[in-house]
């Protein structure tokens, strides 16, 4: 994860001719943002740091179900990476909570509404804490920006 100064990203982004399709996430310490090759995170204490996604060119990746599945986990790379955004702690909690949505296809069906019910109430109690909720507002407002050409004027 590097660090760079927001003002310089932020002028060189306003000035681009095109935008990528941009997607992002509320985080309890800021908001990330991300498109297919790259991904930022601006926290709340005003720094902000940048990386690279993971590229997929594979003839695989082609394929309608993989290449959901390759979206899903590039989608989660700014999180699960070692040197991403998420504490250890949180990427063992995210990693866990994908695994066991797919573990719910292999429970007999008497016993698949039951765990995913729990599973939900688990996801639903992580995502009220802290301030996760009151920042995805944040960034909507922040692709928003990017869309308008007025990330610099909104940071300041």
């Amino acid at each position: 994860m590097s660090h760079a100064q927001p003002s310089g990203v932020l002028a060189r982004a306003d000035r681009v001719a095109s935008l990528p399709k941009l997607g992002g996430m509320a985080r309890p310490n800021g908001v990330v943002i991300v498109s297919e090759r790259f991904w930022a995170f601006a926290t709340t204490d005003g720094q902000l740091f940048e990386g690279a996604m993971p590229a997929r060119r594979s003839r695989v990746a082609r394929i309608p179900l993989v290449r959901g599945l390759l979206q899903l986990a590039s989608s989660m790379a700014p999180l699960a990476r070692g040197r991403g955004v998420a504490r250890g702690r949180e990427r063992f909690f995210i990693l866990a909570a994908l695994a066991s949505s797919f573990a719910l296809v292999g429970l007999p069906n008497r016993l698949e509404l039951p765990a995913a019910l729990i599973l939900a109430a688990f996801l639903l109690a992580w995502l009220f804490r802290g301030r996760t909720l009151r920042l995805h507002g944040a960034e909507h407002r922040a692709i928003a920006a990017a869309e308008e050409r007025r990330l610099e004027a909104c940071w300041a």
